[in-house]
């Protein structure tokens, strides 16, 4: 989006002299037949840092290229030990051939046919040397590929080749298809914002992965739109806080709008009329979802007018055109938001999900530990790629093992945080940081998920998380309560944490802390799902009092309180067997007696293992006591037992006739 400084480009003039031009834009580093690994590992990964070694590195904890790496780890020696020992010793260096095939960590320029294509990739290579344009470092066995298979095309400028032409070498690259094309494409591009061509993308940001986020406008077909929107997408980015991939969507927002006003014949901003913004309206309300057939969101749709809307603005606020003024949208004209629905998942898919056995399906251990996490907690899959190495903090204190923490730094509010962890967990983590350290020859990465594979972040990205859980579903075969295959994503854990601890009666206050939401109102969204959800399934249960004879459930208000009560009960009376119906306003004379012939006592199928396993408590005890005469003993575990056996036959009863 920032201007640079460039050679002019002047094609109109009968002098001028395109391969001079392109010449004169390539820094003298470049201009060379034979460039190196970059020391940097910025336009490509390092060198291996054995000085005798001509491959490069993929590795930035170690810089050592795999042959080495895989050496070190055989020997297991410490990395600075490995280095100087290696470095030591006199290698007798082998004089190494200067070709496409022998030497991976150097770029044959000099094997480029012609002079003209040779300057572009030397260019282009050059721009991916500056870190602020996002290309991330090249391999060099991927460029000397493509050089071979472009000198057999038998071009002479990169500016020839159409899409498919591209594809098509790239495709005669093999297993660098992806870095080929991209080195084509990117270099194309730094050549086209060189000679100022409008339709030449920008590079505005990058995602969480690192990738770059591009302007869309370019793809407008209206040269005067263009260049209008062009101006609006410099100034929302120069002013706004919004985000690169918000300004993103924006702008391709408004290739849509402009592919609309072709068939509108709109021609100048004078066009753009409070008519025309409510014939675009119309036209956004009645646009489908091509994959369901389904009309858009009201948030898509809102995306949709509210870009229009934001431009329009500026052209006549900050551009002062000739736009009239009744030209925007009144309040309730545009769409409304839906209210934000959690989307927790249901008891027997979250279950599965934290089966042992299940999340062993999982063979990358990063990955799982990182589900396990999100599970656990309820932080957000961004937040738990960028945990840093040492977010485990141990909390312990006299003697006690059971109390850690994670702490991260909560990117939305800018914050730093942190979160109580379940002991098993927070023993995970450390083994984890354990393995990661011999891994890496005792030195401790940044990140906790290090992945060296992702060489512009160097940790684990969300959309390959993404990945994992949906190919780990999947493979479970996990079906919704409808029948459909289960969709689980990261910000399902988070939803799920959340209901599940209103749902165990944790204060609202407390889950909002733990979610880091700012406003309670966030919060609220899941407390009402959650009282939903219970009252549902309370309204379903066979209540059973003390006597084993079923409770019934009144409709109308009178259900409404006693559901109330119920709730009540179920935070401040809790019962490992079941609930206690006494009012609030009244304090129990007989506590720990519930199987006594209490009237407030009820329980239900769901505490039929608990309830099994007190009767087998007190069949043991009455055992022992009849044995040694201790006839005390006995009479008073007879009760609850014979209650006990009453309320489980009672169930089991009601179970095996729903089973026939």
């Amino acid at each position: 989006m920032s201007s640079q400084n460039l050679v002019p480009f002047r094609s109109d003039s009968p002098d001028f002299n395109y391969l001079k031009w392109i010449q004169d834009l390539v820094p003298a580093q470049f201009s060379v037949a034979h460039l190196t690994a970059d020391p940097r590992g910025v336009y490509s990964y390092p060198p291996c840092q054995l000085h005798f070694c001509p491959r490069i590195s993929q590795d930035p904890a170690t810089r050592l290229c795999r042959i080495h790496n895989d050496e070190r780890r055989a020997k297991k020696l410490e990395l600075e030990q490995f280095v100087k020992i290696n470095n030591d010793k006199k290698q007798e260096t082998t004089k190494l051939r200067i070709s496409s095939v022998s030497v991976r960590g150097i770029f044959d320029f000099g094997a480029v046919s012609h002079p003209t294509v040779r300057a572009e990739l030397a260019f282009g290579m050059s721009k991916r040397a500056n870190p602020e344009n996002g290309f991330g470092p090249a391999r060099p066995a991927a460029f000397n590929r493509l050089v071979a298979e472009i000198n057999k095309t038998h071009i002479i400028s990169l500016l020839e080749l159409e899409p498919e032409d591209i594809g098509d070498l790239a495709d005669q690259c093999g297993s660098y298809y992806d870095s080929a094309k991209g080195i084509i494409n990117e270099t194309i591009n730094q050549i086209k914002i060189a000679r100022g061509e409008p339709e030449a993308r920008r590079r505005i940001g990058a995602r969480y992965n690192g990738a770059s986020v591009y302007t869309t406008y370019q793809n407008i077909k209206q040269s005067w739109l263009r260049e209008l929107v062009g101006r609006w997408a410099t100034f929302r980015y120069n002013t706004s806080g919004n985000s690169t991939l918000y300004l993103q969507a924006q702008q391709t927002a408004m290739v849509e709008f402009a592919e609309w006003c072709e068939q509108k014949s709109v021609r100048s901003p004078e066009d753009l009329t409070r008519g025309l913004l409510l014939d675009w309206l119309g036209h956004v309300n009645s646009l489908q979802n091509p994959r369901t057939g389904k009309h858009l969101s009201a948030s898509w749709r809102l995306k949709l007018v509210s870009a229009v809307e934001s431009f329009v603005e500026v052209l006549r606020s900050e551009f002062n055109y000739p736009i009239p003024t009744n030209a925007r949208y009144r309040p309730g004209e545009l769409p409304q938001r839906e209210e934000p629905r959690p989307r927790f998942l249901e008891p027997h898919i979250i279950d599965a999900l934290r089966k042992p056995e299940n999340l062993a399906l999982i063979e990358n251990r990063a990955h799982r530990l990182a589900v396990r996490i999100m599970m656990g907690t309820g932080i957000r899959a961004g937040h738990t790629c960028n945990l840093p190495f040492d977010c485990l903090k141990d909390l312990n204190r006299n003697g006690s093992s059971d109390k850690w923490a994670l702490a991260f730094l909560d990117t939305k509010s800018n914050s730093n945080r942190m979160l109580p962890l379940p002991p098993d967990l927070a023993q995970d983590i450390l083994s984890f940081q354990n393995e990661q350290r011999t891994l890496l020859g005792g030195d401790a990465p940044e990140f906790l998920f290090f992945s060296p594979r992702a060489y512009k972040i160097g940790r684990l990205t969300v959309e390959r998380l993404n990945t994992t859980i949906h190919e780990w579903v999947a493979r479970l075969g996990l079906r919704e309560t409808d029948g459909s295959p289960a969709v689980v994503t990261p910000h399902r854990f988070r939803h799920t944490f959340a209901t599940e601890n209103l749902e165990k009666g944790v204060p609202i206050e407390i889950v909002q802390e733990l979610l880091g939401h700012r406003n309670l109102t966030s919060t609220q969204i899941y407390a009402h799902v959650s009282n939903k959800r219970l009252r549902e399934e309370w309204e379903k249960a066979q209540l059973l009092d003390v006597r084993g004879e079923s409770i019934a459930i009144s409709d109308g208000p009178e259900g409404d309180a006693e559901w109330l009560l119920h709730r009540i009960a179920r935070a401040t009376q809790a019962l490992p067997n079941g609930y206690c119906g006494l009012p609030i306003q009244q304090s129990c004379p007989h506590e720990h007696a519930c199987l006594n012939d209490c009237v407030h006592f009820m329980t239900s199928r769901d505490f039929l293992p608990v309830l099994i396993q007190q009767r087998d408590n007190h069949a043991r005890l009455i055992s022992k006591a009849e044995a040694n005469g201790h006839l005390r003993i006995v009479q008073i575990n007879k009760k609850p037992m014979e209650t006990l056996n009453r309320i489980i036959g009672k169930i089991e009863e009601e179970g095996n006739a729903e089973s026939q």
